[in-house]
């Protein structure tokens, strides 16, 4: 069986590009794989993400959306609708909404499993204003119709989805993506951890920048480890020294190697206003580290009904979120129970487990 997955690109940093290369690394020992990456400003490279080299690696610029309304200019539909046709694959993957939303232009004609695999919330690609696909709900209704099957992350975006446009989505939750990771972590590293893009107001960092300063007061020996970058790094580099809390809190900008992070911190803080379902807290869960952030539907189906209570916050409370980092800060016994019912729910995003509901998609 031939497998296309049309991606912006798999060659940067971030959750999106980490499932798919996690999930193309496991179907290349069944299926002949192949990932068109259409983003002008990253090269290929294998490594990032290792890459198995029996992976085929489609890179075409030309195919890159630059239109507001999500199109591929009528030679770059044309030249794609001819590669699809040529290559015959079995299945075709649009990843992302964007993407999918331009590659349904090409599909007509084309025989094959047709699947839009969404990763943002419902929320967060219809009713973020002037963003993502605000005010585009009839371009992708239009769009949905060449497609077999509407992957989305969780079963409060399946409602919102069914019920706004008619349709039938399939839930798939994203894998553990360090397999065989399983760690326990340390209290007393004293380490609370974020790992992702600095951009506002989706990454929610100014709201953790405020929540944090009482828990340094109150516990100066705690520190703050930011992983990751973004284009409102130096806004809130700006806020922590405005605040004074800068002797507690580390930028350490985008890495390549994020395990080392996890393995030596204590609790992760995504405070997040909007996500799709995030892999760097699957990231966090894979190596036991309780999870704290905002009542968000993605973070709600990540740490499961048992511990939403103890350790969500009501969405943008910033005295909410301190409360939270304060019960585990405060009490070693709470945070213990907290990391063995974050480990026990890691087998529900279990590697198996959705390799197996993808398989059944694919053969249904």
């Amino acid at each position: 069986m031939k497998l296309l997955m049309f991606t912006n690109t798999v060659f940067k940093i971030g959750g999106v590009a980490r499932v798919v290369t996690s999930l193309a690394n496991e179907w290349v020992n069944y299926y002949d794989v192949t990932i068109v990456n259409t983003h002008p400003g990253y090269s290929p490279e294998r490594k990032l993400y290792k890459i198995d080299p029996r992976i085929k690696i489609h890179h075409d610029p030309e195919l890159y959306i630059h239109d507001q309304n999500f199109r591929l200019t009528q030679a770059s539909k044309n030249k794609l609708h001819a590669y699809l046709k040529h290559e015959a694959f079995d299945v075709i993957i649009g990843v992302e909404g964007k993407q999918s939303i331009a590659l349904a232009d090409a599909l007509e004609g084309i025989d094959a499993r047709k699947i839009s695999w969404f990763h943002n919330s419902y929320e967060g690609y219809f009713e973020n204003k002037g963003r993502f696909l605000w005010k585009k709900n009839d371009r992708f209704k239009q769009a949905m119709g060449a497609y077999d099957h509407l992957i989305v992350l969780t079963h409060h975006d399946k409602k919102r989805f069914d019920e706004a446009f008619n349709l039938e989505s399939t839930v798939i939750l994203n894998p553990m993506p360090f397999r065989g990771s399983k760690s326990t972590p340390v209290f007393d590293y004293k380490r609370i951890l974020t790992v992702g893009r600095i951009k506002q107001p989706t990454k929610g960092l100014d709201l953790a920048v405020e929540a944090l300063i009482p828990v340094f007061k109150k516990h100066p020996d705690w520190t703050w480890h930011v992983v990751g970058n973004g284009p409102d790094t130096i806004a809130i580099e700006t806020m922590v020294r405005n605040l004074g809390i800068e002797r507690h809190v580390v930028f350490y900008g985008a890495h390549r190697h994020v395990k080392t992070f996890y393995k030596h911190a204590s609790i992760f803080l995504l405070p997040s206003r909007w996500e799709g379902l995030p892999m760097v807290s699957l990231e966090a869960m894979s190596y036991g580290l309780p999870i704290v952030g905002y009542d968000i539907d993605a973070l709600k189906e990540v740490v499961g009904s048992a511990l939403q209570k103890e350790v969500l916050a009501p969405q943008c409370s910033i005295e909410g979120l301190t409360e939270k980092v304060l019960s585990l800060v405060e009490d070693e016994a709470h945070w213990n129970y907290v990391s063995k019912l974050i480990q026990q729910r890691s087998n529900h995003f279990s590697f198996e487990r959705v390799m197996f509901e993808w398989d059944c998609l694919f053969k249904d």
